[in-house]
C-alpha cells in the first residue's frame, strides 16, 4: 500500500510537481564550441551534450577561437580568419555587431577582459598582444609588443585570479606572465617543453586559486602548474589526441577538447580519472575544434533586477543581564551556487553590534563599524521589534521583563518598521553564547 495516500492534498500536489521539475529541468549550462576549420560555433547542452543551435549562420565567423562572456551580457566571439572581434546577445545568441575589425596581418586567436576593463587580444602571427578600448573597441596600444620571448600567443591567454595576464605561446612551447600595470613581464614563466610541454593552447585557472591547467596539443597532455611559481605539479592528463580547448564544467568535472575527432571528453579535475565522452562535435557541424565555453542557460538567466545593493554579515558574542555585544565579519571572495568555493572566502572583522533590551519585543540595536579595523560602514542606533513570537518569548511576557531567567527569549527576528528590508536574525543560548546575521545593503555609492 502506498504511503502517498495518506499525505494532505497540498503535499500531493508538491510532491508532483517537484518531481515533474526534476525529469523536465532544463540544463543550467550551455557549451559553446568553436571550429577553426568549419568557422563556427556551435551551442550544446552541457548536461546532455545534445546540439541546441548553431551561434551564427550567415558566414561572419572565419576561423573560430575564443569565445569570452563579457561583463555586458555578450559574447566576444574571436574570428581569425576576418580578423574580427564579433559580438553577441548572451540572452539570445542574437548578433549584436562587430567589436573590433583589426587589422589584416593580426591574426586573433585570444581574448581576455583585463582588471582596468579594457579588451586584451592575443595576436598569433606578429607574437602581441593587445589593448581595446572597452567601449569602442578602437586600438589603444600593444600591451605585449614583439620580441617578448613568446612565440605563437594562443586562445587561452588568460587573467589569473592574481590579476596577471598569462599567454600560452603555441610555437615556444610556453607560457608568458605580465603585469599589465607595471608592464613586468616573465617570458618563461613556464619554459619551453616544461614537463613534456608542446604546442600550449588553453590556460584553466583551477579553484582555490593555486594551479592551473595547460593544454599541449603536440604532446597530447594536460598539465598542472603552480600558479606561484609556475613550476610543474604533473602531467595530469595523457594519451589524447590534439587536445585544444578546456572548461570546468558545473558539476566540477574537467571538460577537454580533442582534435581530430572533434569529441568533449570529461575527467575528475583533482585526479585527471576520465569519466567518458560528452559530445561529438564532428557530429554538429565542427571541424578543427579550438576552444570550449561554458555559459549559463539564457533560459534560466538569473533576474539581473533582483541583484542590487543587498549585504550582509555575521558574528558571535555573548549576552550579560539584558546586553548583547557582537563582533560581525564580513564574507567575500567566492560564488554563488554549485560553484561555490569555501577556500576562497576572506573573512575581515567588520565591526561591532549591541542589542540592548527595553522589554520582551523591543531592543535597542546599535552598531560601530569605523576605524581601521573594521569596514568603515559607519555607526546608527534605534529601536527593533520582534517580528514572530515564540514560547520563550510568551514565557518572558507572562514571568515579566524583569523576572525572567536565562537568554532563550532573545532568541528572534527583529526590525524597525522604519528601516523596512534591513533587519536581524539572534541566536542566544542557555549558557549565553550569541549567533547573529545582520541584513542590510550597501552603503551609497557601491
Amino acid at each position: 500500500m502506498s504511503s502517498s495516500r495518506f499525505l494532505p492534498p497540498a503535499l500531493l500536489a508538491i510532491a508532483a510537481l517537484c518531481s515533474a521539475n526534476a525529469v523536465f529541468a532544463e540544463c543550467s549550462h550551455h557549451l559553446l564550441v568553436s571550429g577553426y576549420f568549419s568557422s563556427n560555433v556551435v551551442v550544446f547542452d552541457a548536461c546532455t551534450g545534445v546540439k541546441l543551435r548553431d551561434l551564427d549562420t550567415s558566414g561572419r565567423i572565419s576561423g573560430a577561437q575564443a569565445v569570452r562572456l563579457g561583463s555586458d551580457g555578450r559574447l566576444y566571439v574571436v574570428s581569425e580568419g576576418n580578423d574580427r572581434i564579433l559580438r553577441y546577445d548572451a540572452s539570445t545568441y542574437a548578433f549584436v555587431d562587430t567589436f573590433a575589425q583589426l587589422d589584416s596581418n593580426i591574426d586573433p586567436t585570444g581574448l581576455d577582459f583585463g582588471p582596468d576593463d579594457d579588451v586584451y587580444v592575443a595576436s598569433y602571427s606578429n607574437d602581441t598582444v593587445l589593448r581595446l578600448s572597452d567601449q569602442t573597441g578602437a586600438l589603444l596600444d600593444l600591451a605585449l609588443p614583439a620580441g617578448s620571448g613568446i612565440d605563437g600567443p594562443d586562445n587561452g591567454m588568460a587573467f589569473g585570479p592574481d590579476g596577471l595576464l598569462y599567454v600560452p605561446g603555441y610555437d615556444s612551447d610556453s607560457v608568458l606572465r605580465m603585469n599589465v600595470f607595471t608592464n613586468d613581464i616573465q617570458p618563461s614563466f613556464i619554459p619551453a617543453r616544461s614537463g613534456g610541454l608542446n604546442a600550449a593552447r588553453t590556460i584553466l585557472f583551477e579553484p582555490g586559486g593555486q594551479t592551473f591547467l595547460v593544454t599541449g596539443e603536440l604532446s597530447g597532455a594536460v598539465y598542472r602548474y603552480r600558479l606561484s611559481d609556475g613550476g610543474l605539479v604533473e602531467r595530469l592528463i595523457s594519451g589524447l589526441q590534439r587536445p585544444t580547448g578546456m572548461a570546468l564544467a558545473q558539476d566540477g568535472s574537467l571538460l577537454v577538447l580533442a582534435q581530430p575527432n572533434e569529441r568533449v571528453y570529461r575527467f575528475e579535475r583533482q585526479s585527471g580519472t576520465p569519466m567518458g565522452s560528452l559530445l561529438d562535435a564532428s557530429t554538429s557541424g565542427i571541424d578543427g575544434g579550438t576552444f570550449l565555453t561554458l555559459v549559463p542557460n539564457p533560459a534560466l538567466a538569473v533576474d539581473a533586477s533582483q541583484i542590487g545593493t543587498q549585504y550582509w554579515v555575521a558574528g558571535s558574542g555573548t549576552a550579560q543581564d539584558r546586553v548583547v555585544d557582537l563582533e560581525m565579519i564580513s564574507a567575500t571572495g567566492t560564488v554563488f551556487g554549485e560553484n561555490f568555493d569555501p577556500g576562497s572566502v576572506v573573512r575581515k572583522r567588520w565591526g561591532s553590534m549591541r542589542v540592548r533590551f527595553i522589554d520582551c519585543d523591543r531592543a535597542e540595536f546599535s552598531y560601530a563599524s569605523e576605524g581601521p579595523d573594521s569596514a568603515n560602514f559607519g555607526s546608527l542606533t534605534y529601536e527593533v521589534f520582534r517580528v514572530l513570537g515564540s514560547e520563550a518569548a510568551v514565557a518572558c511576557r507572562t514571568q515579566g521583563f524583569d523576572r525572567v531567567p536565562g537568554y532563550g527569549w532573545m532568541s528572534g527576528t527583529w526590525f524597525s518598521p522604519a528601516r523596512s528590508g534591513e533587519g536581524l536574525l539572534l541566536e542566544v543560548a542557555a549558557d549565553g553564547t550569541a549567533v547573529a546575521a545582520f541584513f542590510t545593503h550597501l552603503p551609497e555609492g557601491f
